[in-house]
């Protein structure tokens, strides 16, 4: 059952799907060429001259993210770094920061926000639904029709409950899922009310209620798709 939301088009929807799947094609094409075992590392560099791009690199290829589809370009000799190039589009890699050129288009000096990437690494992983919490620190991702993963202090506890039809029916501005794991059981409450991250500081679309064993969490969270 997909997430819905009002300010969502299904055509965004759709063009986002296709172009996800279209990705993951061509990189599973390359890694068999490769014969290696796929390494990701996603960043989201955000530019000196106002521009933001969302880059992927898996092993010797650099993907970068566009509204209107994606770049791939391969690993090069560099004096320094780390420089991917296909002669006329290039991310270059200088300790935290990266020189991205696109179409001859150079963007300039880009920052990577860390924040954001994690983010978007979700996304790209196939998450439809992203929140996070604090007192504990915790984060929580939806895979409509597929599964509920919930993760309290990163590294520590994770807990996935498999989502195929207990999702509860949804009515506008909320949104409520159900799902058990054996004993366990989890249910979230996704509220169309404006949030505010207090570790970040950082505006969200979604209130977000996580019940799990006897304990409540609130946080805010957002629609990746």
């Amino acid at each position: 059952m997909r997430i819905r939301y009002p300010f969502r088009s299904v055509t965004l929807i759709l063009f986002c799907s296709i172009l996800q799947l279209a990705c993951t094609s061509s990189r599973q094409q390359a890694q068999t060429s490769a014969g290696a075992e796929t390494r990701l590392k996603t960043y989201v560099f955000e530019c000196k001259d106002k521009s933001s791009f969302t880059v992927q690199i898996e092993n010797d290829r650099a993907w970068v993210f566009l509204p209107v589809g994606y770049v791939s370009v391969p690993r090069v000799p560099a004096s320094s770094g780390a420089k991917y190039s296909d002669g006329k589009s290039s991310v270059w890699f200088r300790g935290k920061d990266a020189l991205i050129q696109l179409g001859g288009r150079a963007h300039g000096i880009c920052t990577n926000n860390p924040l954001e990437a994690v983010w978007e690494q979700t996304r790209l992983e196939g998450a439809d639904f992203r929140a996070v919490g604090g007192n504990p620190k915790w984060s929580l991702e939806i895979h409509d029709s597929e599964k509920i993963v919930f993760v309290m202090n990163p590294g520590t506890k994770r807990y996935e409950f498999p989502l195929a039809h207990s999702a509860l029916e949804n009515a506008a501005p909320v949104a409520t899922y159900q799902a058990r794991n054996g004993t366990q059981q989890i249910k979230v409450v996704v509220l169309e009310q404006e949030c505010r991250d207090a570790s970040s500081g950082k505006k969200f679309e979604q209130t977000v209620t996580v019940a799990l064993d006897g304990k409540s969490y609130k946080g805010c969270g957002k629609a990746l798709q």
